[in-house]
């Protein structure tokens, strides 16, 4: 008997752990099914070992990408829309980018005259980039099981890997902070003189020299060793020890065993910015757009936001460029010639089912534009003063369904109402109108609403709508008490500000026509009294230009977009890969309507088309 109980106890024992074991592959099934099913807005989560704030959360990466490859991801991918890559390919280079004026002191005096809301502070217009959240964004993704890396797989890789290195290092080394000019103390001269003459001996003895058997997780473990040692060191930085500082990174790079992978480029860059030293950030920047490493949804950001704090506009869009496959080196994800596609079965595959622009000869795999993404270029954009862009941007990302955090969506509306610029304004009324649910779920609290009821009612007067209802643009706060809303007294205020800016832009514009006229006036008299001088070069004509572009120039309408010569969308690859690639050019133009004249017919219809379709500003000066 004690026998028979004893085999069956272990029967017992045996069936448990099968269920078990049954259990868990149904529920790591059930787990992948729920993160790929297909969906008509983006997904939103935090990963695991991210512990974000909840108003900002993190985009599952889409199938296919660095940090979600698996077998049959391919077949799963879904392409993001067209529109994004069609719009930001319309901007243009950024000195033609229009910005709005500076308020006068009359405005600004009006402003605080009546107490008007938002206060004038750069706090309320401009945010900073939260470092300890990018870096609890890039700790997540190395912890990440699917991620899949670019390392060196022949001997002659390894060796280009490690002489790419030492230029990183060289760099580094040469840069003004590395050789102690912006320290505000003398450092300890004992202990930067002795790891400057180690780091001298290593880069004689040509390190690094990376292990020769490559092996993925000895690469991700080496990596993630480095990565923690680098963030200690920026994690001490200080204005007293920035060349000790550079050093320690560069003798970290130099004695590691395995080439680095895309978290130690995210970790330095985000480092070197974190600390202010922007130039060393801009020499890895260069060395990851030179390498092969495939970028995560966090270099992105740490692109962007590296060059808004380095107050760098031109190379802010040249990277939106890049991520859009306008710039047809791309940024690192996948390029391949139109020749090599037409050769390889899986490169055509590749191409006929990735989010790909076709740019001359290439095919450049486009990057994907989560929430974060978004949020850091407008902020870039309100960074550098185009408040018109920025608020164009985020009425793209509503009419996509892209929520938003809290945080983005106030500083663009108090950006929106201190400018006084009805342009931007009418652009996001349309935008809350057309997705006023996902306002409406990230301000769900009293105060929430009480806050964006005013903000609109502020936007509503400047555009000069004055009879409207704040619940026509957003119907959750018609709750709103009307002891809440904008007073008599600030309504006079606001009213009287706006035409202030009106009259002041108006003054502006005479001034530009004026000159402009007096330089005609003068080319006509020179050729009435018989001068062959020539005619008023560039120079002359030049600043006009930029002027009028940034003061007389209509908002951007999202409906108005071309795609840049030479460049086809995702929806040309497929006659550009079977048969040729024919140039083509998309022009959406649609006539602009007149939106001031019944400007509630406008929401209603706008709920049932996207409204980025036409967004023209009617409001104008």
């Amino acid at each position: 008997m004690g026998t028979a109980a004893v085999l069956d106890a272990q029967k017992k024992d045996e069936r448990r752990k099968e269920l078990d074991r049954q259990l868990e592959e149904a529920r790591a099934e059930f787990r992948m099914l729920v993160e790929n099913a297909p969906s008509h807005l983006p997904r939103e989560r935090v990963p695991d070992a991210c512990i974000a704030p909840s108003h900002l959360l993190l985009e599952l990466a889409p199938d296919g990408s660095i940090t979600n490859r698996y077998k049959g991801a391919l077949e799963r991918y879904k392409k993001q829309p067209e529109e994004i890559a069609e719009f930001f390919d319309s901007l243009g280079p950024t000195p033609e980018w229009p910005r709005v004026s500076p308020r006068s002191r009359q405005v600004k005096d009006i402003w605080h005259q009546y107490r008007l809301q938002p206060q004038m502070n750069r706090s309320y217009t401009v945010v900073d980039t939260d470092y300890e959240l990018l870096a609890r964004f890039i700790r997540s993704e190395e912890k990440m099981t699917r991620i899949q890396h670019r390392i060196p797989k022949t001997s002659q890789q390894l060796e280009v890997a490690e002489r790419k290195m030492r230029l990183l290092v060289t760099s580094l080394l040469s840069t003004d902070e590395a050789r102690g000019r912006h320290d505000k103390t003398r450092p300890e001269k004992c202990d930067s003189e002795a790891l400057q003459q180690v780091i001298a001996d290593l880069c004689k003895r040509e390190h690094p020299h990376y292990d020769v058997d490559l092996d993925p997780n000895a690469v991700s473990e080496c990596n993630a060793d480095l990565n923690r040692s680098l963030r200690d060191i920026f994690a001490e930085a200080q204005p007293s020890n920035i060349k000790l500082t550079i050093m320690k990174v560069c003798y970290n790079l130099l004695v590691a065993s395995q080439p680095p992978t895309i978290h130690t480029y995210n970790t330095l860059i985000h480092g070197f910015s974190a600390a202010g030293l922007h130039y060393p950030a801009s020499r890895v920047v260069k060395a990851f757009l030179h390498s092969t490493v495939e970028p995560t949804q966090s270099t992105l950001v740490c692109l962007l936001n590296h060059f808004k704090e380095a107050n760098d506009s031109e190379g802010f869009y040249k990277i939106i460029e890049r991520m859009t496959g306008k710039d047809r080196r791309g940024v690192n994800i996948r390029r391949k010639s139109v020749e090599q596609v037409h050769a390889t079965d899986s490169l055509h595959k590749w191409a006929m089912t990735k989010d790909i622009a076709v740019n001359r000869d290439y095919l450049i795999e486009r990057a994907w534009f989560d929430v974060r993404v978004f949020a850091a270029i407008i902020e870039g954009m309100l960074r550098f003063g185009y408040l018109r862009y920025a608020a164009d941007t985020m009425a793209l990302g509503l009419n996509l369904g892209i929520a938003f955090s809290m945080q983005t969506i106030r500083t663009v509306l108090n950006s929106c109402v201190l400018e006084l610029d009805p342009k931007p304004a009418m652009v996001i009324l349309k935008a809350l109108a057309f997705r006023h649910s996902l306002i409406e779920a990230k301000f769900s609290k009293i105060t929430h609403q009480e806050y964006i009821a005013r903000r609109v009612q502020s936007l509503l007067y400047i555009c000069g709508l004055f009879g409207i209802s704040p619940a026509t643009v957003v119907p959750s706060v018609e709750a709103v008490p009307a002891s809440m809303l904008l007073s008599e007294r600030h309504k006079r205020g606001l009213d009287i500000a706006r035409i202030t800016r009106a009259v002041d832009e108006s003054e502006i514009k005479l001034g530009f026509f004026r000159s402009s006229l007096a330089v005609v006036l003068k080319c006509l008299a020179d050729c009435q009294s018989g001068d062959k001088s020539p005619t008023p070069s560039g120079s002359h004509l030049r600043p006009w230009r930029r002027l009028t572009k940034a003061a007389i120039a209509t908002a951007p309408n999202l409906g108005n977009i071309e795609v840049a010569k030479g460049v086809e969308t995702s929806e040309e690859v497929r006659e550009t890969v079977t048969i040729s690639s024919n140039d083509k050019t998309t022009d959406s133009r649609d006539k602009a309507d007149d939106a001031c004249a019944g400007f509630e017919d406008h929401f209603e219809p706008a709920r049932s088309k996207p409204a980025h379709r036409n967004l023209e500003a009617a409001a104008s000066f």
